[in-house]
Parts: structure tokens; sequence; C-alpha cells
């Protein structure tokens, strides 16, 4: 059995995996010109839940950061560490990765949305059966039929021919709004909500008030032997950029049960210009050589975050990366007779991934207090919940744009899991 020190940390890494996304990858620049001065009055020009976070003018950089290459978002993989290599940065970097991902992941759906409106708009397909053009800015819910048969929008690489059926096309019937300010027309609110096969799968929604802006995106679905409910929520402060300022926060839930057993999990992000401080709790029950067991997995870690942008408002996830930092956390439970409890703290250099003991974010996450969180409920709640059923006002056939997602790439960090258990554990 894997080593138990570690084993909360694989665990919670692994939790923002669990959600499946079918549709291919995506991204806009957060900026636009179609704006009032109160904010963006097209659907193209919404600020993401992933905009940067920019640095107060008070805030001093240099004297601040430590690492200065990091551990890039983009590019960081299992090649990248060794058994030389500290484990809490191997284990880090993997839930980094998946928490900006998934963090993500609302703002790919919004762009394929703004892409698809766009392509629509273009092709003089926005339009419904008496050929009247669809007002999508009127404050109402449209519904609408997906056809992706004959586009090359399906497969690993997004790039494949759609077949009919194919479960790696995107949803086949969306709801959705767009709501304006009467007075300035700037864009308040997005919501939409999706389905296959007749079954909601996923809902969206993006708030403006101010500079507030908060964003929630829940997926719900069964890929693979696994069923999982996953819910993310993204807030904070925007300036008149659309970037975030001071500390971006980001709050994860997820349920689900897959062959083995059944699990949930909770992660709280709080990102800033310069880092990031991340807290998780994972619980569940499963089988190991025939044996029932139970888990319970707490961390708290902080780090550095260095980012290598230099235009904001063509943001690249992929420039970010985890810079030098600490956790700390506990691990327990049992299988059948065996039980353990165990406690661990380890910081990393993030330049070279090796462990370091004199790191100053030791000291940190020593007073930093472990999460201590219930199971949660995630479920499609309220004005969440569609039937998916409707009166259809227009058809969109995918194969007849000849769109792609390919402004979109972005914001996807093609990230593959980092197995720090083989790295470490079986050597």
């Amino acid at each position: 059995m894997r080593n138990k020190l570690w084993f909360g940390l694989a665990l919670i890494g692994s939790l923002t995996l669990l959600t499946h996304c079918n549709a291919t990858t995506a991204t806009s620049s957060s900026g636009g010109s179609s704006s009032s001065s109160s904010g963006p009055t097209k659907v193209e020009n919404l600020p993401k839940a992933t905009s940067p976070v920019e640095a107060s003018s008070s805030a001093s950089l240099t004297t601040k950061l430590m690492a200065t290459t990091g551990m890039p978002l983009g590019t960081t993989t299992a090649n990248s560490f060794t058994s030389k290599s500290s484990r809490g940065a191997c284990e880090m970097a993997n839930m980094t990765q998946s928490t900006i991902g998934q963090a993500a992941k609302g703002d790919r759906i919004l762009c394929y949305i703004q892409t698809t409106i766009a392509a629509a708009k273009a092709a003089g397909k926005l339009v419904d059966a008496n050929g009247k053009v669809l007002n999508v800015y009127d404050g109402q819910f449209h519904i609408a039929n997906l056809n992706f048969v004959g586009s090359k929008l399906c497969g690993e690489s997004g790039q494949e021919t759609c077949q009919k059926g194919d479960e790696n096309s995107g949803p086949d019937n969306i709801k959705f709004k767009i709501a304006s300010d009467s007075t300035t027309g700037a864009i308040n609110n997005f919501e939409m909500h999706a389905c296959s096969g007749g079954t909601q799968n996923e809902y969206l929604s993006q708030a403006i008030s101010g500079s507030d802006f908060s964003m929630k995106s829940k997926e719900m679905g069964s890929h693979q032997g696994n069923n999982n409910k996953g819910s993310v929520t993204v807030s904070g402060k925007l300036n008149s950029k659309g970037h975030f300022t001071g500390t971006k926060t980001i709050n994860m839930e997820m349920t689900g049960t897959d062959d083995s057993g059944t699990y949930w999990g909770v992660l709280n992000v709080d990102q800033s210009s310069d880092s990031i401080k991340m807290t998780g709790q994972m619980e569940g029950s499963n089988a190991w050589q025939k044996q029932s067991c139970t888990y319970g997995n707490k961390v708290v870690s902080e780090a550095q975050l260095i980012d290598k942008n230099t235009d904001l408002d063509k943001y690249n996830l992929g420039l970010l990366a985890l810079g030098d930092g600490a956790v700390k956390g506990t691990s327990s439970g049992g299988c059948g007779n065996n039980t353990w409890s165990e406690t661990f703290q380890e910081g990393w250099n993030g330049d070279t991934t090796a462990p370091d003991s004199s790191s100053s974010y030791i000291a940190q996450v020593k007073d930093d207090t472990l999460p201590s969180s219930s199971q949660p409920s995630v479920s499609f709640s309220g004005s969440e919940d569609y039937d998916c059923k409707g009166d259809v006002e227009i058809t969109i056939n995918f194969a007849e744009l000849g769109v792609n997602f390919d402004a979109c790439s972005n914001l996807e960090l093609n990230h593959q899991y980092i197995d720090c258990h083989n790295i470490f554990d079986s050597k």
C-alpha cells in the first residue's frame, strides 16, 4: 500500500480531476472594445474567472519573490520530478494545475458560447424557424438545439469528425440568458443550462455588480464507471480592465462514487498576484486487498505564484508557475484492523523542486488551521435546475458554420495527472 503519510495529498490532488469535460478546449482575451464605462456590452468581452490578479501599486515583488522560474503550469509534468525532489512540491503542483484548470472550465464554456454566437451571426444562421434574427441580449431565456454531427469538433484532439451519439461532442440542448443594465447596457448576468440526451449535466452563471465578480459552474454525470457531481465558484473584485485586484477566491466541492467506493472533497484557494494558499479536505471509503477501508485527509499549503505573462489582455494560463512553498496536513483511516493517523510538513524550492527545510513558508503553514468541512451536497437547485424541455427557438448545426474553438486554446493547460506515488514510493 502507498505511503500513508502522503496518501491524503494524492487523493485531494485528484479530486479536481474527477469531473469530466466533453467539450473541446477554448479561451479569449479578457479585454475588448465593445464596452461601456460600466462594463462589457457584448458577451465576447465578458471577464474570465481565470483573468489575472494584478499587483497593487504598493506591492514590492522584487523583495518578495524567491524562485525565479518555478514550476510552470503549462509544462510541468512527471518528468519535472525525481525521487530526490520534494514530495510536497510534486503533490501541490498537481493541485495547483488542477485547481486553475477547473476554474477555467467555466471560462471555456463561456468561450464556446461566445464563439458559437459570433459564428452563427456571421453566417446568417442566428435566426429562428420564421427567419427572425434572434436577439440574445434581450434579458430573456433562449433555448437552442446543438448538432455537432459532421463538424470537426470531437475526439481527444477536438478536431475529429463528430458522429451521431459521439460522447466527446458537446451538449445537444442549451438554455441561456444574457441580461444587461437598462441604463448603461453593460452585461450584469449570464446564465446557461446544458443537457445531453434529455438530462441536464451543466450549469454556468456569471454575475457582475459594480466591481464585484462571481462565477458558478456545476457539472454532473458519469464517465468510465465514475459518477461525479462537482461545483466551482470564483469570486473577487475587478478593475476597469476586467482583471482581478487583491485576492481571487476559488471554492470547489465534489461528491462521487466509483467501482471501489464513495468519496467527497472540498478545496478552497486564495490567489493573489504573487501567492496562492490552498486548503483541502477529502473523505471516503474504498477497498484494498479485499478489505473495506475508510480515509480522511486534510492539507493546507502556501506558496509563491510566478506570473510570466507580459500582456495581461492575451493571458496564457500556462505561463503561471508555482514557486517556493510549503505544505502541512494529516492523513487518517483504516483498512480492516490496520489503522493510521499521521501528520506531515515540508517546504520546497520552486526552481529545483528539492526539499527546503529552511523555507520561510514552513513558518506560515505551521500557524495555519487545517480545514474542518462536512460532506457537501451538490445539485442543480432553484434557478440552476432545467428539465431540458421548452420551445426550441433555433437549431445550430456546427458543420454548417465551420466553427472551431482555436481562439480559446489558452485556457487549457493539458494537465496530465502526475503520479507522485510512482515517483517517490516505487523506487
